[in-house]
């Protein structure tokens, strides 16, 4: 019994892990290409749409206001930011979501309180925390669109606004209390954590909190729920670390 759960669970991380080195393939080429092509949609007046009836429930369900905070220049008129300004309309117009315009260009040390080690925070990206603002996630541009190769382009044109998904999850990040986590361990040569920018995008846009995680910290807790991801270490781990990282599995942790 005890090798088929093991085996079960092995099988759901492993088609996770799968899942993120796919997206981290695709969102490094994506970003990429961003910097080079400018990107535009036409979002006419018979394309404006409303918000779902999942994302209504939502946001007519929270107990306590959530706080969104667009990072938008004065001026700004692409189809990207009156998209998002649209579609944030849609979400205060329950009452719950308080919209508030930050320009950073203006006045940039407004949002120095969000930036977080390995996160970059640029302009026209979204920031949505809870009411005290002790949980919040950063939304960039970037992620509030799917994309599709285009050969004619000899790039990727944007397909396909998920921005609502994403601000969705955001909300359910910031209003949940326990948020199950993906620590990304460090120390032995992996993968550097700041560099691994995709990879945390995928993980929190599934309601996961990426962390970075050092065994030789005298701070390391971790929890049954805890997922350890291991990217190319170079190193061995101590035998205190192995001890740490058996007693994780052993309580039901995974890896």
């Amino acid at each position: 019994h005890g090798q088929s759960a093991l085996w079960r669970r092995g099988r759901r991380i492993a088609a996770l892990l799968l899942a993120l080195a796919l997206t981290v393939g695709m969102n490094l080429i994506v970003e990429d290409l961003a910097r080079k092509w400018d990107w535009n949609l036409d979002f006419s007046a018979n394309n404006r749409f409303s918000i779902s009836e999942e994302t209504k429930e939502l946001v007519s369900s929270l107990s306590s206001p959530v706080r969104v905070y667009t990072l938008f220049s004065a001026g700004a008129q692409t189809s990207s930011v009156l998209l998002t300004q649209e579609i944030l309309n849609h979400y205060a117009a329950y009452g719950t979501i308080q919209v508030q315009n930050i320009d950073m260009v203006q006045n940039p040390a407004a949002v120095e309180r969000f930036r977080t080690e390995g996160r970059t925070i640029a302009n026209g990206s979204l920031i949505v925390a809870n009411l005290d603002e002790s949980r919040f996630r950063v939304i960039s541009s970037g992620e509030m669109f799917d994309y599709e190769l285009n050969d004619e382009m000899n790039g990727y044109s944007r397909v396909d606004f998920v921005g609502e998904q994403q601000l969705d999850a955001a909300i359910v990040y910031v209003t949940s209390r326990v948020t199950p986590r993906v620590l990304f361990l460090q120390g032995h040569g992996e993968a550097d954590y700041a560099a691994l920018s995709n990879v945390r995008s995928a993980v929190e846009a599934n309601n996961y909190e990426a962390l970075p995680l050092f065994l030789s910290s005298e701070q390391v807790e971790l929890r049954s729920d805890d997922i350890l991801l291991v990217i190319e270490p170079k190193q061995d781990l101590a035998a205190y670390e192995y001890e740490i990282v058996k007693n994780h599995l052993s309580a039901g942790g995974k890896m």
